[in-house]
């Protein structure tokens, strides 16, 4: 059969797309990292057949399909395929990808077309790396084109388009070139407009096209959410790694996991610690506390502490005080250390006089092995700690710091980890009414939720939790290292003794295991460049045997 006999075949809607996949076989990129024959899963079997219905006259029933969906869920490889299909299935099309950003865009959309284009041998053979362009992807024969271009507005007007794929909708910070490339497909007949997004927040630029969907039957809309992880665990794709999933909910914030994992809505400002939080952490013991003796039991302990400095000289009902906060950090048996409030003092008189006071006894009585002091009106403070040999370092409080350093005290307060006595009300108070807000940029605001709370304990205790960040306690330890590599230069790899990376550790679980430690070690040592084979050398211990063959 001719190209143009079977290009008959390919038109009409869901007939066509079946036609030409069976035709085509498109290669899509597997979890193995290999490409394979895509094999659709019977709900984008289901969202495919959706897409493509016709009316009686074969055009298309939606002229707008939107997929909401959970992260890794294949959204954008179902848009990519069904793109591909109308590039070389019709005459004179033009297709406008838009993304975020220019390389949000290039990267998801117009690289993937790219990859599958040339990991399929028919796709390559019709489109060949030679009408494959910086921006755009040409077919000469049909006189087709797909595009993109800087994610602007100036960009947006001009081009007449039959058919705009937008990714990720929820990431866009400026809907203006959404909404201008929209016109662009008023003169163009049963032209299409498809969108993948995850779930935004509530009432969001998402959540509104899609509370649209609901009345308007030109509008298609795929909504997928799972209640809970379990159920998450029994029905999300196979190629989701579950374990990887299960140590994702850990550590990130439950709203965000809630959000972009399970797929479920909230509201885009959170508390940060729920009461349930609050009741784990509140513990029977009084401060200051007199010996810490009685909180290490023996074990390895690094003392911390945070300065969190008001404006006003003298604090009142509606002023800020300054709180100096004393964390212990202890090490556990065979887990991760655990955070104890040693002391925590509000300053009634914000005077340096009285300040230097509180942290020349808390000193002496503890030894302090790190002090962070917020930047803030803190020079004089700063000289003299150095003067009477107390480690310290100045903080600015802008965002990249609070988002290193909060996610970390999120973490350490859900999982148990962070005690401090159930006397002090203030910080228990402050804790309830934190929050944090997810801004489109994915970075975080961290404060107070009205003007009429305050934050000060909570901002002085998460910068004595950051002070001992660099502070590793327990070793990491894995169990056995089974070396498979026979050649004469396994003593060269760092788990043999040597300090490189071999190319072999694609397939060696120990590698695998050392590696994980190491990113979770570098996701909050933000300062660290570490190396993986010093990070072994280092802090990790091997509890079992190492087996190797002879060479």
């Amino acid at each position: 059969m001719t190209f143009k006999e079977k290009l008959k075949t390919w038109q009409s809607g869901l007939t066509g797309f079946n036609a030409w996949l069976q035709d085509i076989e498109p290669r899509i990129l597997g979890r193995n990292n290999r490409y394979q024959p895509f094999t659709h899963t019977p709900k984008q079997k289901k969202f495919i057949k959706q897409v493509l219905a016709t009316d009686r006259a074969g055009r298309f029933k939606h002229s707008i399909s939107l997929n909401i969906e959970p992260r890794r869920h294949g959204k954008s490889t179902v848009f990519a395929l069904i793109v591909l299909w109308f590039f070389t299935s019709r005459q004179n099309f033009t297709i406008q990808l838009l993304g975020s950003s220019e390389d949000h865009c290039r990267r998801v959309q117009f690289n993937t077309l790219k990859k599958i284009i040339n990991a399929s041998p028919k796709l390559a053979q019709l489109i060949p790396e030679q009408n494959q362009f910086a921006y755009t992807i040409q077919f000469p024969e049909l006189r087709n084109v797909t595009q993109y271009s800087a994610s602007n507005t100036a960009t947006a007007f001009g081009d007449r388009i039959n058919l705009m794929w937008c990714s990720d909708l929820h990431a866009f910070v400026d809907l203006a070139p959404f909404n201008a490339l929209q016109a662009s497909l008023l003169d163009s007949e049963d032209s299409l407009l498809f969108i993948d997004s995850n779930v935004d927040d509530t009432d969001g630029h998402v959540h509104g096209l899609q509370k649209e969907a609901v009345s308007d039957p030109d509008m298609l809309c795929q909504f997928t959410s799972y209640r809970d992880f379990e159920h998450y665990a029994k029905a999300a794709p196979a190629w989701i790694d579950r374990k990887k999933a299960a140590r994702l909910q850990k550590t990130t914030f439950e709203p965000d996991f809630k959000r972009d994992i399970l797929g479920q809505r909230s509201d885009a400002k959170n508390a940060l610690f729920t009461s349930e939080i609050i009741q784990l952490c509140k513990s029977r013991y009084h401060a200051p506390v007199d010996d810490s003796a009685t909180l290490t039991q023996g074990r390895a302990y690094k003392i911390g502490a945070g300065l969190d400095r008001a404006k006003s000289l003298i604090a009142g009902p509606r002023g800020d005080f300054t709180v100096w906060t004393v964390i212990l950090k202890v090490a556990t048996q065979g887990g991760e250390p655990k955070f104890y409030i040693l002391n925590q003092h509000r300053f009634l008189i914000n005077s340096t006089k009285a300040i230097k006071a509180v942290i020349l006894e808390d000193h002496k009585r503890y030894g302090l092995d790190n002090v962070i002091l917020e930047n803030y009106e803190v020079s004089d403070l700063h000289s003299w700690m150095l003067e009477n040999n107390i480690n310290c370092e100045l903080i600015s409080a802008h965002d990249t710091n609070q988002n290193a350093s909060f996610p970390e005290f999120y973490r350490i307060a859900k999982e148990g980890r962070f005690h401090f006595p159930a006397e002090l009300a203030t910080l228990e108070s402050e804790l309830s009414t934190f929050t944090y807000t997810h801004r489109k940029n994915n970075t975080y605001s961290f404060g107070h939720s009205s003007t009429k709370f305050h934050d000060d304990t909570v901002y002085s205790t998460n910068w004595a939790i950051f002070s001992l960040r660099r502070e590793v306690l327990n070793l990491f330890e894995i169990a056995d290292i089974n070396c498979f590599n026979r050649s004469r230069n396994r003593h060269h790899c760092f788990l043999m003794g040597g300090n490189l990376e071999l190319h072999c550790k694609k397939d060696c679980p120990a590698y695998d295991q050392v590696a994980i430690m190491w990113r979770q070690y570098r996701s909050f040592q933000v300062e660290s460049e570490i190396t993986l084979p010093d990070f072994f050398h280092s802090f990790v211990k091997v509890s079992g045997a190492v087996f190797y063959q002879s060479a």
